[in-house]
């Protein structure tokens, strides 16, 4: 089989386990409250959105399936001989097309705000950071099998 096939299969199939194991902790995350001091100043400021969305970056994006899927990446690739965009460009669409599925497939257009459009990106945002660079920090260290 193709070595480039065999990157985007697998890379695809690591998205889905991921994908599965992160519903269970982005739930855990998500429960995760923000300071109230901080909540605070962001209505006193009218930065509401901007908090929330940085929140959801850093807090529950990164720690709920960023770092998941930059371990699962690295680890694939550190013990394999597959091209590491590949996996990783993979990783990040079927990732992206599984979690979303639900927002794209509704009749609802309510779903495309700016708003919800905005609270979308932080993981799209934190799924391609961790994954490119988990993917190509292994590439460095990748094992002779």
């Amino acid at each position: 089989m193709n070595l480039k096939l065999k990157s985007v299969i697998l890379g695809s199939g690591l998205a889905l386990i991921v994908f599965q194991v992160a519903i269970h902790l982005l739930g855990y995350l998500s429960a995760v409250a923000l300071p109230i001091s901080i909540a605070e100043w962001a209505v006193e400021n009218s930065a509401q959105i901007f908090v929330l969305f940085v929140w959801d970056l850093l807090v529950v994006q990164l720690f709920g399936i960023g770092l998941l899927a930059a371990f699962a990446i690295y680890l694939l690739l550190r013990y394999t001989s597959l091209s590491w965009l590949y996996v990783g460009g993979a990783f990040i669409v079927t990732e992206t097309i599984i979690s979303n599925y639900a927002s794209w497939t509704s009749l609802s257009w309510q779903l495309f705000s700016t708003t919800n459009l905005i609270m979308l990106a932080p993981h799209l945002i934190v799924i391609s950071v961790c994954a490119l660079t988990a993917a190509r920090w292994s590439n460095e260290k990748q094992v002779a099998v």
